[in-house]
């Protein structure tokens, strides 16, 4: 007995140590807290909420420090203590290279953009840094946490989302904020659009319908059935308490693609779970009751508003490829003057910025410099989609699809490590050695443990 226990701990010991996830002691725990804090911070704290404290993140003036949101000062000091802590940190280096084989070409590609945005461009990095540094090291350091660490996260991370959703709900339904709407520092009165905890109602409709997609496809298998429809049924009201046309278009579009993908394949002879019927069966009948319920008293009539008046919105579109047409072709690849820029977006109207993080990329930073960090980015959400269920590549194709109809990653945006954490914890695949980010299991074996996405 006592050489089988010693046989065990010797092997339990040899695969810390081949994952480099050793234990790290008080500086260790100190990480983990770093890493927590890190990670939902960014659903915590938006620049709305900034603004109501009165630091100046979002408009002009200020500290140059004041301008960088503290998910970036998390996550930079959270890979620092990580680091320090490891008692192999250059295997950790490694073994996360090894891992995500995208950050080899990703992270030199971000230091070429960091670098051409200052020396050539001549503009503040602050929103190149806020933008992509924290998804990289989340990333990182989510993907090595213990699965007791990894589980708490996730539970967290349900909860604060849920609770997002709901509180947007009730700021529709009683004309109450949580923050004010402001934008660069002026409050919008007029939008009755929520806020929430993840501030612009843009930012919550998007990472709301990601939430909601995640949910549909089953991810997280702790939750049952019933509870990840009652979860989706509360993020669909949230969908519409944030008024996002095109993630509510983009998301119940997905949703019912793989619907019927799942009705043909049930009608060609496919198993069908019967405790997912069972619930339908119950559930269905509610919603409906629910839906005529929400109608009649005219909760969807702002919603139904948003579509039938874009408020300027096309306009928007129209004077933004005006804009990109009105510049040289070498100005197109190496990027324009950012005052020219500037100048032509107020003659053209385009107060409210570039709708659209491709354009708002080709004329921040040229076609050249966007199109190779647009490659680096492609091989990221590789690796992203490594990690997670087959179905993850549904919500990498919305998450994508949803900013390119806004401007997103090309401005300040907490949007992209939202994402990431939410793949990396909800979405990501549990593995026996505690990591992820391994080899993607067949498609068999992947079924064989879990039934397939909620109907």
């Amino acid at each position: 007995m006592q050489v089988t226990a010693a046989t065990g701990c010797e092997r339990d010991r040899s695969e810390q140590e081949a994952s480099g996830r050793e234990p790290m002691g008080r500086l260790g725990a100190l990480a983990i807290v770093l890493v927590f804090a890190a990670a939902l911070t960014p659903f915590l704290i938006s620049s709305m909420l900034l603004t109501a404290f009165n630091i100046p993140y979002d408009e002009a003036g200020g500290s140059p420090l004041t301008k960088i949101h503290p998910s970036t000062y998390l996550s930079v000091m959270a890979l620092a203590t990580y680091f320090v802590a490891k008692a192999q940190p250059i295997e950790f280096v490694l073994g996360t290279a090894r891992r995500f084989p995208s950050l080899i070409v990703f992270v030199p590609i971000l230091g070429l953009l960091f670098a051409w945005t200052v020396l050539v461009q001549h503009t503040p990095i602050t929103t190149r840094l806020d933008t992509f540094m924290p998804p990289v090291i989340m990333l990182m350091l989510v993907a090595d946490l213990s699965e007791a660490q990894h589980r708490l996260l996730t539970t967290l991370v349900h909860l604060v989302l849920n609770a997002n959703a709901l509180i947007g709900i009730t700021e529709v339904a009683t004309g109450l904020r949580l923050t004010p709407f402001t934008v660069s520092g002026e409050v919008i009165s007029w939008d009755w659009r929520a806020t929430a905890l993840l501030g612009h109602p843009l930012d919550n409709a998007m990472i709301t319908g990601l939430y909601l997609l995640a949910l549909h496809f089953g991810a997280d298998r702790a939750i049952p059935a019933w509870g990840r429809l009652a979860m989706m049924g509360l993020q669909l009201a949230g969908l519409v308490a944030f008024g996002g046309r095109t993630a509510l278009v983009i998301s119940l579009g997905i949703i019912a693609v793989s619907l019927g993908q799942r009705f043909l394949r049930v009608l060609c002879g496919e198993r069908f779970d019967a405790r997912i019927a069972a619930v339908i069966v119950v559930a269905v009948p509610i919603a409906i009751a629910g839906l005529i319920a929400a109608f009649q008293a005219g909760l969807f009539d702002r919603m139904v508003e948003r579509f039938s008046d874009d408020s300027g919105s096309a306009a928007t579109r129209v004077a933004m490829l005006r804009i990109l047409a009105s510049f040289s072709l070498h100005d197109l690849l190496l990027g324009p003057d950012q005052e020219v820029l500037t100048e032509s977006m107020w003659i053209e109207g385009s107060f409210a910025g570039i709708e659209s993080f491709i354009i708002g990329f080709f004329l921040q930073s040229g076609v050249l410099v966007s199109l190779i960090l647009f490659l680096g980015l492609a091989a990221f959400a590789g690796d992203l989609w490594r990690i997670g269920s087959r179905q993850s590549l549904w919500l990498i194709g919305y998450y994508f699809a949803v900013s390119a109809s806004s401007a997103s990653l090309s401005v300040k945006t907490q949007s992209l490590v939202q994402f990431v954490v939410l793949i990396a914890t909800i979405e990501a695949r549990p593995s026996t050695s505690g990591g992820r980010g391994e080899a993607r299991p067949s498609t068999s074996d992947r079924d064989a443990a879990a039934p397939d996405e909620t109907a």
